[in-house]
Protein backbone atom coordinates (compact mmCIF):
# COMPACT_ATOMS: atom_id res chain seq x y z
CA UNK A 1 0.00 0.00 0.00
CA UNK A 2 2.84 2.41 0.76
CA UNK A 3 4.25 1.93 -2.74
CA UNK A 4 0.90 3.05 -4.20
CA UNK A 5 1.00 6.15 -2.02
CA UNK A 6 4.40 6.97 -3.45
CA UNK A 7 3.17 6.47 -7.00
CA UNK A 8 0.08 8.57 -6.22
CA UNK A 9 2.27 11.40 -4.93
CA UNK A 10 4.58 11.23 -7.95
CA UNK A 11 1.68 11.47 -10.41
CA UNK A 12 -0.18 14.15 -8.43
CA UNK A 13 -3.22 12.06 -7.55
CA UNK A 14 -5.44 13.36 -4.74
CA UNK A 15 -4.80 11.92 -1.26
CA UNK A 16 -6.79 8.74 -0.81
CA UNK A 17 -7.48 8.25 -4.53
CA UNK A 18 -8.50 4.69 -5.44
CA UNK A 19 -5.72 2.48 -6.82
CA UNK A 20 -7.45 2.28 -10.23
CA UNK A 21 -7.48 6.08 -10.53
CA UNK A 22 -3.80 6.28 -9.59
CA UNK A 23 -2.98 3.62 -12.15
CA UNK A 24 -4.89 5.42 -14.90
CA UNK A 25 -3.14 8.71 -14.13
CA UNK A 26 0.25 6.98 -13.97
CA UNK A 27 -0.28 5.58 -17.46
CA UNK A 28 -0.96 9.08 -18.81
CA UNK A 29 2.23 10.51 -17.25
CA UNK A 30 5.68 10.34 -18.83
CA UNK A 31 8.22 8.43 -16.76
CA UNK A 32 12.00 8.84 -16.98
CA UNK A 33 14.83 7.19 -15.11
CA UNK A 34 18.17 8.82 -14.45
CA UNK A 35 21.47 8.23 -12.71
CA UNK A 36 23.01 10.89 -10.53
CA UNK A 37 26.59 11.99 -10.88
CA UNK A 38 27.16 12.31 -7.14
CA UNK A 39 29.26 10.39 -4.66
CA UNK A 40 26.16 8.87 -3.02
CA UNK A 41 24.66 7.45 -6.23
CA UNK A 42 26.63 4.22 -6.68
CA UNK A 43 24.51 2.71 -9.47
CA UNK A 44 23.85 -0.47 -7.52
CA UNK A 45 20.64 -2.46 -7.11
CA UNK A 46 18.82 -0.07 -4.77
CA UNK A 47 19.78 3.30 -6.26
CA UNK A 48 16.82 4.87 -8.01
CA UNK A 49 16.23 8.04 -9.95
CA UNK A 50 12.76 8.75 -11.34
CA UNK A 51 11.27 11.83 -12.94
CA UNK A 52 7.56 11.96 -13.69
CA UNK A 53 6.02 14.56 -15.98
CA UNK A 54 2.28 15.20 -15.76
CA UNK A 55 0.09 14.61 -18.82
CA UNK A 56 -0.23 18.37 -19.43
CA UNK A 57 3.59 18.79 -19.20
CA UNK A 58 3.17 21.38 -16.41
CA UNK A 59 4.07 19.21 -13.44
CA UNK A 60 7.30 17.47 -12.55
CA UNK A 61 8.01 15.16 -9.62
CA UNK A 62 11.42 13.68 -8.89
CA UNK A 63 12.41 10.79 -6.66
CA UNK A 64 16.08 10.03 -6.03
CA UNK A 65 17.14 7.50 -3.41
CA UNK A 66 20.03 5.26 -2.47
CA UNK A 67 20.69 2.62 0.16
CA UNK A 68 24.37 3.51 0.34
CA UNK A 69 25.73 3.70 3.89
Amino acid sequence: MLAWRSVAALVGAPHGAPVGDVEALAHRCSWYSFAGSTAWFDRIAWDIGLAVVSPDWRGLAVLAASDTD
